[in-house]
């Protein structure tokens, strides 16, 4: 078991790597297509939770969700769901063990926000600015902490403005961060 849980997680972590590569590469090409659909945003929360379970079972570490009942709205499943995995990745990966994540779903001012927060070491003031950047890692990647290509941030928050939509984050160093997004319920133009 010990054995298959790391192939899973070797798995998980090269298929990501992958798709961020492939990710990158459309973007860059300036063909990445929007096939937006009438899609339950819960649901795909739902799915990407279900995908991001061993990983976080490694670190026994428990999702928490926080739900409201919301309507389907029109959006990319594939690239929404590309975010949350982006995200849910991240706050596992610098998420202490034995500790959980909190998602949210709530509409607001005719937004769907949705929120991740972890219990991690937070994000060094001086690391801020590189949030959001291609291949920007945080220092505590680089010296030997969580491994990742460095795209996750930069891709999420492209997909999210595609969407019509914006992402923020909270941050407490040494207590936490708390990523959230907005995806605009009426189509944007």
């Amino acid at each position: 078991k010990k054995y298959l849980d790391s192939i899973e997680k070797n798995t998980l972590e090269l298929k990501s790597y992958i798709t961020s590569i492939l990710n990158l590469s459309r973007i860059e090409s300036q063909k990445v297509i929007l096939n937006k659909t009438s899609n339950d945003v819960n649901q795909i929360i739902e799915t990407c939770l279900k995908r991001m379970h061993p990983l976080a079972k490694q670190k026994k570490i428990s999702f928490e969700k926080n739900l409201e009942p919301l309507f389907a709205i029109e959006c990319d499943e594939h690239l929404i769901q590309q975010v949350l995995i982006n995200l849910v990745d991240n706050a596992i990966r610098y998420s202490p063990e034995d500790s959980k994540i909190i998602l949210s779903s709530t509409e607001h001012e005719n937004s769907i926000h949705i929120s991740i927060e972890d219990f991690g070491p937070g994000i060094p003031k001086e690391q801020i600015p590189l949030m959001f950047r291609k291949f920007g890692r945080l220092r505590q990647a680089k010296l030997g902490g969580p491994k990742g290509t460095g795209l996750g941030l930069y891709l999420s928050r492209y997909f999210i403005q595609l969407h019509g939509g914006s992402i923020e984050f909270q941050n407490k160093e040494n207590q936490g961060t708390t990523f959230t997004f907005l995806l605009p319920v009426a189509d944007s133009p």
